[in-house]
C-alpha cells in the first residue's frame, strides 16, 4: 500500500477518533431558557436549544415537544390564533440528551391572568 494512502486511512481514523472524544467531554444534560415575557419564535428557541454546549434534543425533538405544549394550550383555550406570537417564558431542560418534560416549561402571561 502507497504510504500516502496508509497516512490517509490512519487520519480517516484518528479523526474518528477525535470525534467520538469530544462527543464523550460533552455533557448529556442542560438547559436553555427566554426569560422574558416577550415574543420568542419557535426557531429562535430550537437555535438556542442546539447552540448550547451539550448533547441535547434534536431540532425535530424541540419542535415536537412545542407542538405538544401549543396542542395541550389550545385544549383549554380554543379561541386561541398564533400561539408563537404570544408574548412568553420558556425554558428547555433535557437530561441524556432528551427533553426532560417535568421540567421544561413555557409560561404566557396572559393565560395565567384568565
Amino acid at each position: 500500500m502507497p504510504r500516502t494512502r496508509q497516512l490517509g486511512l490512519e487520519l480517516t481514523g484518528l479523526a474518528g477518533q477525535i470525534a467520538a472524544l469530544e462527543a464523550r467531554l460533552l455533557p448529556d444534560n442542560g438547559g436553555w431558557g427566554h426569560s422574558e415575557n416577550t415574543r420568542v419564535s419557535d426557531e429562535e428557541i430550537v437555535t438556542g436549544v442546539l447552540t448550547t454546549l451539550s448533547v441535547g434534543p434534536s431540532a425535530e425533538e424541540v419542535l415536537s415537544w412545542l407542538a405538544e405544549v401549543e396542542q395541550a394550550v389550545r385544549r383549554n383555550h380554543k379561541n386561541l390564533e398564533d400561539f408563537e406570537s404570544i408574548p412568553r417564558q420558556v425554558h428547555v431542560s433535557w437530561t441524556g440528551g432528551k427533553i426532560d418534560t417535568n421540567n421544561s416549561t413555557i409560561c404566557a402571561q396572559w393565560i395565567v391572568s384568565l
